[in-house]
């Protein structure tokens, strides 16, 4: 991209006054507004160059306005059909001399001598057939079922003598391209009543994040991709089948690029721009520049319309070239030239749009980063959500760590228990949750079979916990760590809460004598309300039923639940020992 960039500012400066110096926006002190004008402008140059390569296919001002008429109502779609034929000429035969002659030489008994010579003459039968096609590039409106929904940008009929040295046909009879579309009904739209391109950013919009995540620079981006595929689908037919069909043509193919056409969509800055030459803006162009923003570094529409007036330039001076390079009959004359140097500058345009508001995101971010001094992951923002918190709450209400000692009170100890989080290679810590603490009034009870269920009650807390995930890095891995001391024990169950009373345990294990278990924690989303109701809305009444059914048992089986049992002192109760026999601890004194 840089590349491009520094070959394109060399040609820039070819337009402009000597005491200009228009620069990467990097390197120009501006403000976050400039970013969103800067976006403007690049989307803005990028309309008004692509409609200028299809002028130079053939787009006039009343065919633009036709188009435009038609996409206030109907889609606009570009294509590429055509029609191919193949139809025998004649048969006919010719002799190829041999290179090679057989020369033998004889003596008679007399002594006379003599020579003969000898020669293989080869006769090679030929079919000659007729290769006619005829393309148009159309602009259709809607489906174009009636020949007033379309306008032809640039057509062709050729043809060219075939060669097989046996009676099957080379090409079909008749074949018909395959039509290559593409729809550019926003860039139509992009237009205003006085043929200027008024695209802008609604900063207001709830989905307005940065110069580049926005739903119009998305919708600009979306559009250029589109182009880039038909541009490349047209070249292709043009290279790679319609070219390559006349054989023996003795033309030199390498120009047919877009090298050397320049492209005007290129992200700069100066300090203190000004307007450029208005002269510029009176070249030959379907459609306008909006007028200058109030920005103190962006560059004017008058340099715009210098860098599109440089744009048609280097298009006609590619065009001259073609006219010399190529005949006017056959398949390979400048008009196909033309067409497959215009599409590669279509596609360099979407590119270089896409490359320029990208350019502005990663200069946001670049700047974002060396403010901070790092790239802020999900360890790092959830080390900022603890700072926030602790300004936030009061000391009591604050998010504490999810790590507990397993003990009785006036005890020591048994062990430990945590959820801990980690992202990569990162030491895991617990995670931190809004917790409310309180005893149990009423127990709560799990079955251990059918007949037998075990009722319980101690201290409860109620975590709640916020996770942050980052669309390109990888979220924290949550494992359930439970640690216990030396000569100690206890029963950990993992399940879930099934309702106010009751416990479902799915899995249970005795923690021991130093153990250090680690669950790993797999978490599945589930659809918000909105989202949920937005699905189900077209569905039948049946199906709704049965998705809030499964909904709810997804809501009520989702409050994961961790129970710790003491071993100890259930059984001295069992063993009918006194309390704390089985305990065995140090007083320092």
């Amino acid at each position: 991209f840089r590349r491009r960039v520094d070959q394109a500012l060399q040609e820039v400066k070819t337009v402009l006054d000597n005491n200009r110096n228009p620069q990467y926006p990097a390197d120009v002190h501006h403000t976050y507004d400039d970013k969103y004008l800067l976006a403007n402008y690049v989307v803005n140059t990028y309309l008004a160059a692509q409609l200028n390569a299809l002028q130079a296919l053939g787009l006039t001002s009343e065919s633009l306005a036709q188009l435009k008429d038609w996409s206030t109502s109907r889609s606009v779609t570009l294509r590429l059909a055509g029609e191919e034929r193949c139809t025998f000429l004649r048969k006919a035969e010719r002799k190829i001399d041999p290179s090679s002659e057989y020369v033998e030489e004889y003596k008679s008994s007399s002594g006379v001598k003599s020579k003969w010579t000898s020669k293989v003459v080869k006769k090679v039968t030929e079919w000659f057939w007729k290769f006619e096609v005829e393309y148009q590039i159309i602009a259709v409106k809607g489906s174009g079922s009636s020949s007033k929904e379309k306008t032809v940008l640039v057509s062709r009929t050729a043809d060219c003598e075939l060669v097989t040295t046996t009676d099957d046909a080379p090409r079909p009879k008749v074949s018909l391209v395959s039509p290559v579309d593409v729809q550019i009904t926003w860039m139509l739209q992009q237009l205003s009543k006085d043929n200027v391109f008024d695209f802008a950013i609604d900063r207001a919009a709830k989905a307005c994040h940065t110069p580049r995540r926005n739903p119009e620079v998305d919708a600009a981006v979306a559009s250029c991709t589109r182009i880039h595929g038909w541009v490349n689908g047209v070249r292709n037919y043009f290279i790679s089948k319609l070219i390559p069909t006349q054989k023996d043509h003795e033309l030199d193919l390498t120009p047919l690029n877009d090298d050397g056409i320049f492209s005007p969509i290129v992200p700069l800055f100066e300090e203190g721009a000004k307007n450029g030459d208005k002269e510029a803006a009176a070249a030959d162009m379907l459609a306008s520049l909006p007028a200058d923003a109030e920005s103190a570094v962006l560059l004017s529409s008058d340099d715009a319309n210098a860098f599109l007036a440089l744009q048609k330039q280097t298009i006609t001076g590619k065009f001259e070239k073609f006219d010399k390079l190529y005949p006017l009959k056959g398949l390979i004359t400048s008009t196909e030239a033309r067409i497959v140097a215009m599409c590669g500058h279509m596609g360099t345009n979407a590119n270089n749009l896409s490359r320029a508001v990208m350019y502005v995101e990663h200069l946001l971010r670049t700047q974002l980063i060396a403010a901070i001094g790092k790239v802020v992951g999900p360890v790092e923002f959830d080390e900022y959500m603890r700072f926030h918190n602790r300004k936030l709450f009061k000391e009591e209400f604050a998010p504490k760590p999810y790590s507990y000692a397993v003990r009785r009170p006036d005890h020591s100890p048994e062990g430990t228990l945590s959820i801990e989080a980690s992202a990569g290679s990162a030491m895991a810590e617990p995670i931190f949750t809004v917790v409310r603490h309180s005893v149990a009034r009423a127990p709560m009870h799990f079955p251990i079979n059918a007949a037998t269920s075990v009722s319980f009650l101690g201290d409860r807390y109620l975590h709640a916990w916020i996770g942050h995930k980052f669309s390109n890095a990888q979220g924290l891995s949550l494992q359930l760590t439970a640690r216990a001391r030396q000569f100690s024990s206890f029963i950990l169950l993992v399940g879930q809460i099934a309702g106010a009373s009751v416990f479902q345990p799915k899995f249970g294990m005795i923690v021991q004598n130093k153990d250090d278990l680690k669950v790993p924690l797999l978490l599945e989303t589930i659809p918000t309300p909105k989202e949920f109701r937005d699905a189900i809305e077209s569905l039948s009444p049946e199906q709704q039923r049965f998705a809030k059914a499964f909904r709810s048992m997804q809501l009520e089986s989702t409050l994961f639940g961790v129970a710790v049992i003491q071993i100890k002192p259930q059984l001295e109760k069992l063993l009918k020992l006194p309390d704390d026999s089985l305990t065995k601890e140090i007083r320092l004194t």
